[in-house]
């Protein structure tokens, strides 16, 4: 803020910035907790050193900006992108280290930084793609009710699945999680039996006149 007073900035600018200095705190402590995550995964993995420092310095930067090339807006930026992450990436070739390592564990090594790679998401993709897809499929009911919201949720992280065959449950846990159906069986408890109808009493004929 004193740097925006030096510079003579008009009032307009002061209110863009005080709204947005929430907004970068919170990207900072994303960001910190991104690599804090990443970190303990390549440490789980139990790796040398020197291996553990390309997989951290180059495969997972070089995976990431790979990746995310293609969403850039113009051809330009996606080529220099492109090429960045590709420098990376050939920095492995040439390192003694990764050519000693065998077929086996540098495909696993892939797969690794490939899922650390993608545990950052730039913006809310996710979420606004999501969104998108109600507003679209479900505008015509003007609002869906938190019961209706949670059902479609739950359909969406456990039984959609991608082309590969994984749900959005599976992709952010790592691991295949339990049957919906059968989970919903075992904890919603069923609702009893409808009491039986009873049939309405005749009424008693009428008696002739003699």
């Amino acid at each position: 803020m004193r740097l925006a007073r030096r510079l003579t900035l008009a009032e307009a600018a002061f209110s863009r910035i005080q709204k947005a200095y929430p907004v970068v705190l919170a990207m900072i402590a994303t960001i910190g907790f991104f690599h804090r995550t990443v970190q303990q995964r390549v440490a789980a993995a139990a790796l040398e050193p020197s291996v553990a420092r390309l997989v951290l310095k180059f495969l997972i930067p070089g995976l990431y900006l790979h990746a995310v090339a293609g969403k850039l807006p113009t051809a330009a930026e996606r080529t220099a992108l492109r090429q960045r992450a590709q420098s990376l990436l050939g920095t492995l070739q040439s390192s003694a280290v990764w050519v000693a390592l065998s077929s086996t564990v540098q495909q696993d090594l892939h797969r690794l930084a490939r899922d650390c790679a993608q545990l950052f998401q730039r913006s809310s993709s996710c979420v606004e793609g999501r969104n998108g897809y109600l507003a679209l499929r479900h505008h015509q009911l003007r609002r869906l009710s938190d019961a209706k919201l949670g059902v479609l949720t739950a359909l969406h992280n456990y039984v959609c699945k991608r082309p590969d065959g994984t749900t959005a449950a599976e992709r952010f846990f790592g691991a295949k999680p339990d049957d919906l159906l059968d989970t919903l069986c075992d904890r919603v408890a069923l609702p009893a039996r409808p009491r039986a109808t009873r049939s309405a009493p005749r009424p008693a004929p009428l008696a002739l006149a003699a």
